[in-house]
């Protein structure tokens, strides 16, 4: 869909202006600034979400480069967001180790889940995030989602459209071993070809004719559909998925392993949560797991509508 690929021009004019800001400009931190006083904002183009991280000395740490962690096993980053967009926006931050959800200190204070941030309009915001490595993780991934508490269950595109946008910076942690890492790939319950269709995931009431969702019965079958990015050559995902914000599994699996190939779609049955209350719902796909950044795959993380799972009268 034409929508997908929109998103993507997005994130990689994200990544476009972090790197004119690195070789351009010395990064200073500020907690929110106003676009009059900021000499990175003018630089950036409007609309646009500019993400970076940084050491405690200040450097920058670059995507391929493994995350330090101290003798007591804590990693500790500065995350910058430029926040280049004329409105007011909360960002949530959700960190996983491995791709699994975890604890972590965010601006101070300890959460399990996710940790929002307010943004005014044109500001750069920098909140300190830190974090207890487990003894055998090799991944940290770090997801910045826009508006959390939103919810849309009205077909409005727009909204859907400007929701679903994620993003994530993801570091090898310094020391750890990634040469035994196996995945536990699942079978698809249906294959079709998709020529020319370069959708990574798409979430859909069909098991072919996709339908875009944004709210769906709990307790109710539905379809995840897994493509490849490239027209050549195919991607390995980790999937995870999000309710309200708290990791939840994917048929009883913690995470979801998917291997594609190009001009063909896997769909995978889904069931959705039983559930009291509405509750938002959204699924992210990671590829390349336990890999750094590839000249070929400059997006992090790829990510399907955001669906509200409403309770059954």
């Amino acid at each position: 869909m034409k929508k997908y690929n929109v998103i993507f021009g997005i994130f990689l004019l994200s990544l476009l202006a972090i790197s004119l800001l690195y070789f351009k400009f010395n990064f200073s931190y500020s907690t929110e600034t106003d676009s009059n006083s900021s000499e990175k904002i003018g630089y950036l183009e409007n609309n646009a979400l500019a993400v970076a991280a940084f050491k405690d000395t200040g450097e920058p740490i670059l995507d391929n480069e493994l995350l330090h962690k101290n003798e007591e096993s804590i990693a500790s980053l500065e995350l910058f967001l430029g926040h280049i967009m004329n409105e007011e926006t909360t960002y949530g931050i959700i960190v996983m180790q491995d791709y699994i959800q975890s604890e972590f200190s965010c601006n101070g204070v300890k959460t399990k889940d996710l940790c929002r941030i307010k943004a005014k309009s044109n500001t750069e915001i920098t909140i300190p995030l830190s974090l207890k490595v487990n003894p055998n993780t090799r991944e940290l991934i770090i997801l910045i989602v826009k508006e959390p508490d939103s919810m849309v269950k009205e077909m409005d595109i727009e909204q859907l459209f400007y929701y679903e946008q994620a993003y994530a910076k993801r570091y090898i942690i310094e020391g750890s071993d990634i040469k035994d890492i196996t995945f536990k790939y699942k079978d698809p319950d249906y294959i079709y070809d998709s020529e020319g269709d370069q959708n990574s995931i798409f979430f859909s009431r069909k098991q072919i004719d996709r339908q875009l969702i944004s709210h769906i019965d709990s307790n109710q079958k539905t379809y995840l559909h897994m493509g490849s990015t490239f027209v050549d050559k195919g991607v390995k995902y980790k999937v995870v998925a999000f309710e309200n914000w708290n990791q939840a599994k994917i048929n009883n699996e913690t995470t979801l392993d998917v291997k594609t190939q190009p001009k063909r779609t896997y769909v995978y049955e889904v069931t959705t949560s039983t559930v009291n209350m509405d509750t938002n719902l959204q699924l992210f796909a990671f590829p390349d797991p336990f890999e750094t950044i590839k000249n070929d795959n400059l997006y992090k993380v790829h990510q399907t509508t955001r669906t509200v799972i409403e309770p059954k009268n």
